[in-house]
């Protein structure tokens, strides 16, 4: 019996071990983001797309990024943007995370040393450059497209939070 018992535990942890996704790495090839940048770009020729992360996450939940980051470049790092130029047709990633953070939350550290090869994205800043980069380009470009709806977290339904967004505007 204990031999069968052994030989359970022993299966399982190998099972979870080939079925577990390696920490930081990207959902996707790098290819199939860029593709997905590429198309986006094709719709906005004369302008810019600004997409903001999703927001660092206070106290004991966790951080999940929101669909559009993710789907767009698969950087799982809180507070990033993506700048996607329509004009130059390149795209632009923000964030900024330390060594030490991003073992603690288990990101891969080449993103943090190497981002454009990790990523495919061709250009990096970082995140506290956004503003300065933003006003440039808005200097350059006809348009800029962003999301007006608010951050939807775990457990959200995206309509309260507008309703909410709403309301609170009018007062």
């Amino acid at each position: 019996m204990k031999r069968y018992f052994t030989k359970l535990v022993t299966l399982l942890i190998l099972s979870f071990v080939l079925i577990a996704p390696v920490s930081g790495e990207l959902l996707f090839e790098k290819s199939e983001f860029a593709t997905r940048r590429a198309k986006l770009i094709e719709k906005i020729p004369d302008g810019i797309a600004v997409i903001m992360g999703a927001q660092d996450v206070i106290g004991f939940n966790e951080f999940f990024q929101n669909n559009d980051f993710m789907y767009l470049c698969g950087v799982d790092v809180p507070n990033s943007i993506l700048i996607i130029d329509g004009v130059r047709k390149e795209s632009t990633l923000f964030f900024s995370i330390s060594d030490r953070q991003a073992k603690g939350e288990n990101i891969s550290l080449e993103l943090v040393h190497n981002p454009r090869e990790y990523t495919g994205v061709e250009r990096y800043s970082s995140r506290e450059s956004f503003s300065s980069q933003l006003s440039r380009l808005s200097g350059r470009v006809d348009v800029i497209y962003t999301s007006f709806k608010p951050q939807e977290l775990m457990r959200e339904a995206g309509r309260i939070g507008v309703k909410a967004l709403t309301e609170m505007m009018k007062s």
